[in-house]
């Protein structure tokens, strides 16, 4: 019997907050064990995630209504490419729109926009900001050259 079986079915197969365990009547104990992964506080996932995609999965029960992905996080699950210096970066970066604090968690990097300057699309159940947002929000990370410059440059191809 894997430990799985002795969970909920609405937590098993995917990144849940330790929180929602509680509240589904899981025992303390059990989300204490060593073969569930704690990739940040407050969160617990199956396998240990490995791709930046997994870490945002695995960060993603953690946000509120006014948190999306963004910035190179954003791009990455958007696929648009990035140079090598910024997809080494392990960090998860997430916008708070509005005026509540950024999030503030191990492993992320927590910004905050207005309303006005940031639309939300969704994909799947994850929030991202748009393209264009994202775009914009890259401008910070990039040199004018590499917002221009067709992205085969940054890959040596």
């Amino acid at each position: 019997m894997s430990i799985a079986d002795h969970f909920p079915p609405p937590l098993r197969g995917r990144p849940f907050r330790v929180r929602e365990a509680l509240h589904r009547g899981v025992p303390a104990s059990r989300l204490r064990s060593r073969r569930l992964c704690r990739p940040f506080h407050g969160t617990r996932c199956w396998t240990p995630p490995t791709s930046r995609a997994d870490r945002a999965r695995a960060v993603a029960p953690r946000l509120r209504y006014d948190q999306a992905f963004s910035h190179t996080t954003a791009a990455h699950l958007l696929g648009i490419p990035l140079p090598r210096r910024l997809e080494a970066d392990r960090r998860i970066h997430v916008t708070t729109i509005g005026k509540d604090q950024a999030i503030r968690v191990r492993g992320t990097v927590g910004h905050r926009t207005r309303a006005h300057l940031a639309n939300v699309v969704r994909s799947g159940t994850t929030p991202i900001v748009d393209p264009a947002t994202t775009f914009v929000m890259l401008a910070a990370f990039l040199t004018v050259d590499e917002l221009v410059i067709p992205a085969t440059r940054w890959s040596g191809g």
